[in-house]
C-alpha cells in the first residue's frame, strides 16, 4: 500500500506543487518506507509552504530520531509543540526526552 499512496501523492504535487497538505503526506509515507532523506525533502517542502504544520514538525523530527541527529531531532518536537501546545504535550514531551538522551 506504501507504493500506491507514495504514487498517488506524487501525483498531487505535481499537479499542484503548492499543495503543502500533499508535500508532508508524502514525506509520511517516504518516513514509513525508510526512506529518511526523500521524506525530509519533503516535509521541508511542506514546511516552506506551511511553517507551522504539526504533522510535517512532529514527523520531521522522528526523522532526525532515526539518523541519529539528536539535538535537531529534539528542537523539531519543540517547534511542534509550540504549534499545539496542550495537545502535543501528550504525544512529544517523551520524544523529546528520549532525542535529549541520546545526544
Amino acid at each position: 500500500k506504501f507504493i500506491e499512496a507514495e504514487a498517488y501523492f506524487a501525483e498531487a504535487v505535481f499537479r499542484d506543487p503548492r499543495f503543502f497538505e500533499g508535500w508532508y503526506r508524502l514525506g509520511q509515507v517516504h518516513y514509513l518506507m525508510g526512506e529518511h532523506g526523500s521524506s525530509l525533502r519533503e516535509l521541508d517542502l511542506a514546511l516552506s509552504l506551511e511553517p507551522r504544520h504539526y504533522g510535517a514538525l512532529s514527523v520531521r523530527g522522528l526523522n532526525l530520531l532515526q539518523l541519529g541527529c539528536y539535538s535537531e531531532a529534539a528542537e523539531g518536537f519543540r517547534e511542534a509543540q509550540e504549534v499545539l501546545p496542550r495537545v502535543s504535550a501528550r504525544f512529544l514531551d517523551g520524544d523529546i526526552a528520549w532525542a535529549e538522551a541520546l545526544q
